[in-house]
């Protein structure tokens, strides 16, 4: 059995099927996924009727980065989330089901992508626990949530903790529960072009799997994803650049939020008292530090140094 925060679950599945604290059943393959247990989601491939029910989410393109995402729901009944003209899902939380129908000439590793995304926060939002843009490293048997906006270095970051030997999380969404524990999403790494350039020859235990526009997408080997039990939560750790060296300090509990409330998954039509609820309980439960630090490659290593020398302090 593996471990949660609830107490154990059962293995289930002879093959990776897990991540967010979700396994997944049928439907498309996916990329990235860990062996061990969860609350057991159907996924099929069908056709979902576009929906002109009430819009209770919705998130505007950013170029590059994201699609325009809609969420629409009839009162109690399940939510239909049209991503950009890549997919739409049925998502009905109540039944653990999930239909997905993807645009014919998506490339296998978005089918994966996509799913992970907003489908996968509202089961997360329906258990009360947090989706939050944030990357995800386990250090020892802890782990630390990295979060900062575009261009941080955040996913950079998670991909050198994992080419120094360390679990990689996630590196996008993070599912996490208010109580301090993170559930492992699906172990893919995306790296911008400067990144992929710099790195690719020095991260151990990966396949390349696609690339586009800039961005190339790695996949974890089996072996190095571990299983999809939740990790413990050190702490949370907000990226700035810095003209100074480096700088570690605590953040206000004001600060913490107002940073994190920007990346946390709601939905805006009766969601987000709640949610901000769950966010303070997270600042209450552990440590959120501001990381300031040298816009360069070369300081990767001494990034790493700092970070795993606090969480063992």
């Amino acid at each position: 059995p593996y471990r949660s925060a609830g107490g154990y679950f059962p293995v289930v599945t002879d093959k990776p099927s897990a991540a967010h604290g979700l396994d997944f059943h049928n439907g498309p393959p996916l990329r990235g996924l860990r062996f061990g247990g969860g609350q057991q989601v159907q996924v099929d491939f069908g056709s979902v009727t576009p929906s002109d029910a009430a819009v209770v989410g919705e998130w505007e393109e950013i170029p590059g980065r994201r699609a325009r995402t809609t969420v629409r729901q009839e009162a109690g009944g399940p939510f239909v989330v049209t991503i950009g003209s890549m997919a739409r899902f049925q998502v009905d939380v109540a039944a653990s089901h999930i239909t997905a129908q993807y645009h014919p000439d998506l490339p296998e590793v978005f089918r994966t992508t996509l799913l992970m995304s907003t489908p996968v926060a509202l089961f997360a939002y329906s258990r009360e626990m947090l989706g939050l843009h944030a990357a995800a490293v386990e250090v020892g048997s802890r782990s630390l949530l990295i979060s900062a906006d575009g261009g941080f270095g955040k996913t950079t970051l998670s991909a050198a903790f994992h080419m120094h030997g360390h679990r990689l999380l996630g590196e996008d969404l993070a599912t996490v529960d208010p109580v301090g524990v993170v559930y492992p999403a699906q172990a893919l790494l995306r790296l911008r072009q400067e990144s992929t350039d710099r790195l690719q020859n020095r991260l151990p235990d990966v396949e390349k799997v696609y690339e586009i526009n800039g961005n190339t997408y790695f996949e974890i080997v089996a072996g190095r994803r571990g299983d999809s039990a939740p990790v413990p939560l050190a702490g949370v750790v907000l990226l700035e650049w810095s003209d100074n060296g480096f700088e570690l300090e605590p953040a206000a509990a004001a600060e913490a939020i107002g940073r994190l409330w920007g990346k946390t998954f709601y939905l805006q039509r009766g969601g987000a008292e709640a949610t901000f609820q769950h966010l303070g309980d997270l600042i209450e439960s552990v440590p959120v530090h501001v990381l300031r630090r040298p816009r360069d490659f070369a300081g990767l290593e001494a990034t790493i140094d700092l970070l795993s020398r606090h969480m063992n302090s």
